[in-house]
């Protein structure tokens, strides 16, 4: 009996914790939830109501939010959405699970495993009974708008078309490849008018330091040869590093330093090269004026962030030394050789296919001096993936990070549903193409209601007890979506909850969707539909449904699961100072 005390006093401390991250993240839920301020040591600000962005900034000061924001996080990495329902859901099954132990006396084992249970009814339910197909063009469309609705973005109608694109240009890739290859997202910012934003094949870069000047504002290059490199022999230590010498006299330490650099960037200029960019490092001014005689860009001064954007879209390999473009080392004039030593030898032969691994290729290079970018464009595709960039524009900065966030959250989310409905066109075993559950509360109005009319006919009266009390505490979803939005939470519910479940409806003509619109005045609706145009995947439906993925909603009620038996598990709290 004291065990047993113990233990729900550990899970009454520990549910405490978990409503901290519960109470913060309740009131920014769904399309009409509200935005959070976050201010961080260095007074760095953030304005947002996006559920994994807040979980970073909350601090964890005891172990179950550390564990809580990992599962939401790893929820947000590989879905791209449901960070804040895993935590509204995961704390309310907690107190569920209280409540069973002290005032059930119901052991923690059947607790678990009535749990699991009800989690693998939900997803047989949704699999058999709530699923439909819809056209690929709709499926896409409509899981777009929906990702979008509870974000910034949902706002401004440029990133739905900008998202449309992404997915018709990531499937036409992946047909063509007749492979599936992950997709990269390239963000770049600009403090314009947010309809000025744009999707593109490029990559734009802000250098410090560049040695070509002209007059005009804008300068264009086409099909030009990159090295990236990190050279400090560019920069101008050609002898320290390379050589030994044994001068004593500067001025003649600097008159052979020169002839070296010359020799280097002559056997450069035979490489063809176009454009270098030297990662963290600068440019010898020499170097600058001779390369720019030749018509040569160099850029200096490359973060390694953008050094590595650069080389994924380039196909060029970082060089971190000069002498490694060529088979042997540098070879000196004679007149100097006898400084050196005799092991450092460069020789003009190159080998051509080393070469072709080293060195990237830009199909149009564009400097715009007034705004300082380079803009690269035309770029070959890499192999092992597909890419895209996009320009955001917004007023200021804090508004260009939110509507990072928010695309970053519905690419993931399409970047998981693409590769899935193109899989199954040849394996029956994965996931239907295009299949979908309604949103908007519909999915858990069903849920709860199965749940409770299933267990009631299938289980002895313990295991119904918890089963009825896991579908109670789905309704935390439907709850705080519902008062967000200014609804009377307890007419709704009572007017739902009397409707038959779709799988009473099945043998009907007709069945009856109810869910919740919320993109302009929000209020509940019903949807009647046939049979025929539920199964219907070529109907065209231009009206705007809330959809979500199956996978989504199982990957919600698994976590969900998961998470929820590891700290019901949890005996006793130890807190070791190291």
């Amino acid at each position: 009996m004291n065990q047993q005390l113990n233990h729900i006093s550990t899970l009454e401390e520990n549910v405490n914790a978990c409503q901290y991250y519960s109470e913060i993240l309740s009131n920014t839920f769904g399309p009409l939830g509200m935005d959070i301020y976050l201010k961080d040591n260095n007074d760095n600000y953030k304005i947002t109501n996006d559920g994994a962005t807040i979980i970073k900034y909350l601090p964890k000061n005891h172990p179950i939010l550390e564990l809580l924001s990992k599962s939401s996080l790893l929820q947000d990495s590989m879905i791209g959405d449901g960070t804040t329902s895993i935590i509204l859901l995961i704390n309310e099954l907690l107190k569920r699970s209280i409540y069973l132990m002290k005032d059930k006396n119901i052991s923690s084992n059947l607790i678990i495993k009535g749990f699991e249970l009800a989690t693998n009814i939900c997803k047989e339910y949704i699999l058999n009974y709530l699923s439909f197909k819809m056209s690929e063009n709709d499926f896409y469309l409509n899981l777009i708008k929906t990702s979008m609705n509870s974000k910034i973005i949902s706002n401004f109608k440029i990133f739905e078309f900008i998202l449309m694109d992404i997915v018709k240009f990531y499937l036409n890739e992946i047909k063509s490849f007749k492979i599936v290859k992950p997709l990269k997202i390239f963000y770049f910012k600009k403090l314009k008018e947010v309809n000025q934003s744009h999707l593109f094949q490029g990559i734009i870069y802000n250098y410090k330091n560049i040695n070509f000047f002209t007059n005009n504002s804008t300068q264009i290059f086409t099909n030009c040869k990159v090295l990236i490199c990190k050279s400090d022999e560019l920069q101008g230590n050609i002898i320290s590093k390379k050589f030994k010498t044994n001068f004593t006299d500067k001025h003649q330490s600097s008159i052979y330093q020169i002839e070296m650099l010359k020799d280097l960037c002559d056997k450069l200029i035979k490489l063809n090269i176009n454009i270098i960019f030297n990662i963290g490092l600068g440019f010898h001014s020499f170097v600058q004026e001779y390369f720019y005689k030749h018509n040569i860009i160099c850029v200096g001064f490359v973060d390694f962030k953008n050094a590595e954007i650069i080389s994924i879209v380039t196909n060029a390999k970082v060089v971190n030394s000069i002498y490694s473009l060529f088979s042997d080392n540098l070879l000196i004039n004679n007149n100097i050789s006898n400084t050196i030593d005799d092991s450092s030898v460069l020789v003009d032969k190159v080998d051509r296919k080393e070469e072709e691994e080293w060195f990237g290729f830009i199909g149009r290079l564009e400097i715009c001096f007034e705004f300082n970018e380079i803009i690269i464009n035309d770029c070959k595709v890499k192999d092992n993936f597909i890419w895209k960039s996009i320009c955001i524009c917004a007023p200021t900065e804090s508004l260009c990070d939110e509507i990072e966030t928010s695309l970053n959250d519905a690419i993931s989310l399409l970047q998981h549903v693409i590769p899935l409905s193109f899989k199954s066109e040849s394996n029956e075993d994965l996931i239907v193409n295009y299949k979908m559950v309604y949103g908007g509360c519909y999915i858990w109005f069903e849920l709860i209601k199965y749940l409770n009319k299933y267990c009631k006919y299938n289980y002895d009266n313990s295991l119904q007890i918890v089963i009825e009390n896991y579908a109670n505490a789905l309704e935390i979803i439907p709850t705080t979506l519902l008062n967000n939005c200014g609804l009377n939470v307890n007419d709704i519910l009572s007017k739902v909850m009397t409707l038959p479940t779709i799988y009473e409806q099945i043998n009907n003509e007709m069945i009856e969707y109810v869910y919740l619109n919320v993109l302009y005045p929000p209020y509940i609706h019903t949807i009647k539909r046939s049979k025929e145009e539920i199964n219907n995947s070529d109907k065209e439906n231009n009206e705007f449904i809330i959809v979500e993925p199956i996978h989504l909603i199982n990957s919600l009620l698994d976590r969900l699961f998961g998470s929820t038996q590891q700290i019901i598990r949890i005996d006793k709290n130890i807190f070791i100072k190291k």
